[in-house]
């Protein structure tokens, strides 16, 4: 059979509405790869929420994290490539972000380590956030932290809760002042009800970038791949020479561009799709 390489978001395409995989697709996930299918993932979520979630799947390739901010082994957390917002633009950036008068937190790397900077929590949403970082005992965190001091290292994301419009009004801004400098996305956090983020990275940090790095490496074409997605930050995926597959709960920009539709993520249809695929069932 010809080499295929299989890559996956996570929230809203693999991972079911309460952001965990059924103890059906953890077996079959498992079973593929101990098969040999090549299989990995590419997410919003940074290297420490990947490894929380995805407990109990043997992920043997590198994985795309932080919407392509950087690429890590899943084994170890440690990262292969990283692309941070670039400097002088960072200070600038978090400085503009201020004097709007949001309180951003930041996930950033050392050189040696990840850190996640988290200023005064001003509404629940971010408070949310905050207790859902701790119940995971997540090791990053600089809770009521200087935030200027995020720039003394390299900042994969900087995130901004807040509701829609005021975050509209901020993402306008930003163009204004940096034009096309930056990767912004806005979005609902379907797991905090009604609140948004405006999460913002490097213009050279998308899943599509990070994807194409990721081949070359592991010497696939892009003909040989098949990418899984629903959410605007999957469109640098959905516009590769990959072949596209979105679940049917997907945004009208992903299913315009895709190669098949399946079902939606609340009934492992990745998992189920691949297996077909690969002749299993």
């Amino acid at each position: 059979m010809k080499r295929h390489l299989y890559v996956s978001d996570l929230d809203g395409t693999l991972l079911r509405e309460d952001a965990l995989l059924s103890p059906y697709a953890i077996d079959q996930l498992n079973l593929l790869m101990e098969k040999g299918i090549a299989f990995t993932i590419a997410t919003a979520r940074s290297i420490t929420s990947v490894r929380e979630v995805l407990k109990g799947i043997e992920i043997q390739l590198p994985v795309v994290c932080s919407n392509g901010a950087y690429i890590s082994d899943m084994a170890t957390g440690k990262h292969r490539h990283v692309h941070g917002l670039a400097k002088p633009h960072d200070q600038a950036l978090l400085q503009l972000v201020q004097e709007k008068g949001f309180t951003p937190f930041m996930g950033t790397y050392d050189g040696t380590q990840d850190h996640l900077y988290l200023g005064k929590i001003v509404n629940a949403g971010m408070e949310w956030y905050l207790h859902e970082r701790q119940a995971a005992k997540d090791r990053r965190l600089r809770v009521d932290a200087k935030l200027e001091a995020a720039l003394d290292e390299y900042i994969l994301s900087m995130n901004i809760i807040e509701r829609r419009e005021p975050l509209a009004e901020l993402a306008s801004a930003i163009q204004a002042q940096f034009g096309e400098q930056f990767q912004m996305y806005l979005y609902e956090n379907w797991y905090s009800g009604e609140w948004f983020w405006l999460s913002i990275y490097d213009v050279s940090a998308t899943k599509g970038h990070a994807l194409k790095i990721l081949s070359e490496e592991l010497n696939f074409g892009m003909e040989e791949l098949t990418i899984f997605g629903d959410n605007l930050n999957d469109l640098s995926m959905f516009q590769s020479d990959a072949y596209k597959v979105a679940v049917s709960n997907a945004r009208a920009e992903i299913l315009a561009l895709s190669d098949k539709i399946i079902d939606t993520h609340h009934s492992d249809s990745v998992v189920k799709y691949i297996l077909d695929k690969e002749g299993f069932i």
